[in-house]
């Protein structure tokens, strides 16, 4: 089943990121022919695009290119966004004029126009302190959804993390997620830390012990206080003795990398997986997003049929999909 992944947050960002995917030019095929995306052609008058798009003519009325770069930016951004559509009405049957990418996009756009409005005021200002058309807002939100719904049936194919996955995540974070105040004892041998252990155990205060024996530096005027933090801000080897000590309870020895220590935790808020596991699936979640589109973009780019006419540029996918001047 597949699902619309847009929201507020994602399309204003997506609006940032104009300049770097831009999307099909819907304008009329004329002129010379510039390059073919799958069988679908890419002419002159694309490239130029309609009358409001942003940053002047980059073609004269002979057809002459004014400004290469320009011309090759565009020509770039439209090349990859027919690999992007073109792909995804192949393996997924996703198109604009058919749901539920039909549905979506005027919604999307008129949460896009808000937004801009909010941001300067009225909807033309904010068009021209974007730097954009209302015709670019419009294209590229079909290229945005269009990826999101590429995601959403990625996602579905590899599924979600298991309970037991998501345990493991949250074990691997315990210690991040584990708040803790502590006092220790630092020594110098394990023979002197067993032996301020024993005292504690026997009842002499943690605090009054580390003022005596300890070797770490103030710990006549701090008494072995620690601050109350995270474990991981701790060394491995103390953060995981933190973790595992009854509160309360003298603990120890601990080696780490500064000597022995005998340790009490005074407080300690342990986390519980239920609090947790939503974070960890969203965190999961979004991280993979990023790989799933850039593995199924590489791959899309890769298996396209594009043909660029050598006059206009080349077309390459090493280092990375894209157009470059021409040879």
């Amino acid at each position: 089943m597949m699902k619309s992944a847009s929201s507020p947050g994602r399309t204003r960002l997506g609006i940032l990121l104009l300049a770097v995917l831009l999307v099909v030019a819907a304008c009329s095929s004329q002129g010379d022919l510039v390059a073919a995306v799958n069988g679908e052609s890419i002419y002159m008058a694309d490239v130029e695009g309609p009358d409001d798009l942003v940053g002047g003519d980059v073609i004269d009325d002979q057809g002459e290119i004014i400004d290469r770069f320009e011309f090759l930016n565009r020509l770039h951004s439209l090349v990859i966004t027919r690999v992007v559509v073109t792909k995804a009405e192949e393996e997924f049957g996703i198109h604009p004029d058919r749901d539920p990418l039909e549905g979506i996009l005027e919604d999307t756009y008129d949460t896009v126009k808000t937004d801009l409005i909010e941001l300067h005021g009225d909807y033309e200002t904010a068009l021209q302190q974007e730097g954009m058309t209302d015709h670019l807002v419009r294209l590229f939100i079909m290229t945005q959804e269009t990826i999101n719904l590429v995601y959403e049936e990625l996602a579905a194919r590899e599924g979600d993390l298991t309970a037991q996955e998501v345990e493991e995540v949250f074990e691997s974070r315990r210690a991040d997620l584990t708040e803790v105040c502590a006092t220790h004892v630092l020594l110098d041998t394990q023979e002197e830390a067993e032996a301020v252990l024993e005292r504690a155990l026997a009842g002499e205060e943690i605090g009054a012990l580390a003022a005596e024996l300890s070797v770490e530096p103030d710990a006549s005027e701090t008494m072995g206080v620690l601050d109350c933090q995270a474990a991981s801000a701790y060394v491995a080897e103390f953060a995981e003795a933190v973790i595992i000590a009854e509160v309360g309870v003298p603990h120890g020895p601990v080696e780490s990398m500064f000597g022995f220590h005998v340790l009490v935790v005074t407080e300690r808020d342990d986390p519980v997986l239920a609090d947790h596991e939503a974070d960890i699936r969203f965190e999961y979640n979004e991280e993979r997003r990023s790989i799933l589109i850039e593995e199924w973009f590489l791959r899309a780019a890769s298996e396209s049929d594009v043909q660029v006419e050598p006059q206009y540029g080349r077309w390459t996918t090493e280092p990375r999909p894209q157009v470059l001047l021409p040879s």
